[in-house]
């Protein structure tokens, strides 16, 4: 077997509401990629630790990690939705470095996470469309849907059901519109990653 590794530039992205194992998939992809002998590697997005955006989304999701309420600043859904643009513009220049260098970059959420968020929580479907233009594109995208099964506890969007199902919604119609595939995340965790893997496969034969 060859030691060589492989690098042929990538750009994965796994979309889907919060919990239903995008974190779990995106690791199981990349550990069956990196067994390939390709280089990997891996991107979650909000970028809560990258500064200045980060740890001001990190305050509206979550509050201040002291019991203080969320959205401290009383930002609006569109400011906010601005803001997360802005994060995924800010890391765009670390996903670019490794295209650049030949990796496969899985990450969760990418420009249709701040389209759907956006829309679902009341920005005009034309300025959520409008601030996430000029983004790198994907080479795959992959929905994968399902009832959440976990929920962060003291996050703004997790405990409203409703808006998840918004979410969730818009997802499936997004994804049908322009032909992404949707995997069902409701099965067994490893049938989904066998699912994604014969979804990718065809890069790289």
């Amino acid at each position: 077997m060859s030691n060589s590794i492989y690098r042929i530039g990538l750009f994965i992205v796994l979309y889907g509401t919060n919990g239903v194992g995008k974190t779990t998939q995106a690791k199981l992809l990349a550990d069956w990629l990196s067994e390939l002998r390709y280089e990997v590697q891996q991107i979650k997005f909000p970028l809560y630790g990258l500064p200045p955006t980060g740890p001001r989304i990190d305050r509206y999701i979550h509050g201040d990690g002291n019991g203080g309420t969320v959205n401290p600043e009383n930002i609006s859904v569109k400011e906010f939705q601005e803001l997360c643009a802005e994060n995924r513009r800010d890391g765009a220049g670390l996903i670019e470095d490794w295209l650049a260098d030949g990796c496969i970059v899985i990450a969760e959420d990418w420009t249709y996470g701040g389209i759907v968020w956006g829309m679902a929580t009341g920005v005009p479907k034309k300025a959520a469309y409008a601030m996430n233009t000029d983004f790198i594109r994907e080479d795959a995208k992959i929905l994968i849907d399902a009832l959440p099964f976990t929920k962060e506890e003291r996050h703004i969007h997790e405990e409203d059901s409703a808006l998840v199902a918004r979410v969730r919604n818009l997802y499936i119609d997004i994804a049908r519109a322009e032909g992404w595939p949707i995997v069902n995340g409701n099965q067994d965790r490893i049938i989904v990653h066998s699912q994604i893997t014969d979804i990718v496969r065809p890069f790289f034969k």
